[in-house]
């Protein structure tokens, strides 16, 4: 598959799609779609036929972030070429320089799974669960109740976040820690996995994002993680 940019019209019920190649990007495997099914909103079907499909997202972060395309090649297209195909311009980075958090000392390391999850006795069954699926994976599972570093607990939590390659945010009872440590982990660049219970607990903010519903219950554990594995293998391999 290769980027291109395409303009449509609409008459009637009918809509036309003209599209030209964009030679000066590197044309995209399947398999690399493959991987993204979850950010691309791609059903299983999908990727049997070919086919024209409107998905409501912005592509070029995602192709940047999974390795398909990079900021180097969309720099390098003119800015009108850039504007065609709606690629973000280039902007200085801002740097992350908290004053409420101190920065660890040490690096993000590419087995650990953080959860960011109430603390209380209904959520133990799920966590359980979290760190089964993850063992089976080789990664390792904790979560801000199991560290003990620091002397305040928001800088062990800030700490955990931010050594995790990929965080688990379960956005149960609407759980105003959970909100949080979500935005922590965003404002660091960790992929954020948000699992519920009710899809009423999701953020307004965080509607746009696919999540994980599940039902508390030997049951829904056993369906979380069937969904959540395949998830974190396509993070971890980032």
């Amino acid at each position: 598959m290769s980027a291109h940019r395409s303009t449509s019209v609409k008459r009637s019920n009918e809509v036309r799609v003209e599209y030209v190649f964009e030679p000066a990007l590197p044309a995209i495997p399947v398999a690399g779609f493959a991987q993204l099914e979850w950010e691309l909103k791609i059903g299983n079907w999908e990727m049997n036929r070919t086919h024209w499909a409107v998905k409501d997202v912005d592509l070029f972060p995602i192709l940047v972030e999974a390795d398909l395309v990079t900021e180097d090649q969309l720099r390098a297209l003119s800015t009108d070429r850039q504007a065609r195909l709606g690629a973000p311009p280039p902007v200085a980075p801002v740097p992350v320089q908290p004053t409420v958090f101190r920065m660890p000392e040490g690096v993000q390391e590419p087995d650990l799974v953080s959860v960011m999850m109430p603390f209380q006795p209904a959520f133990d069954g799920i966590y359980q669960s979290l760190q089964q699926v993850c063992g089976e994976l080789g990664l390792r599972c904790f979560n801000a109740n199991e560290v003990w570093d620091e002397n305040e607990v928001i800088q062990d939590i800030f700490s955990l976040i931010y050594r995790s390659k990929v965080v688990i945010c379960d956005f149960s009872t609407r759980n105003p820690n959970v909100f949080y440590e979500a935005g922590i982990a965003h404002t660091l660049g960790r992929p954020v996995i948000p699992i519920v219970q009710n899809s009423e607990h999701i953020p307004f903010d965080l509607r746009h994002h696919r999540y994980i519903e599940y039902q508390n219950n030997d049951q829904g554990w056993e369906v979380l993680r069937a969904q959540i594995a395949p998830r974190l293998q396509t993070l971890v391999q980032r």
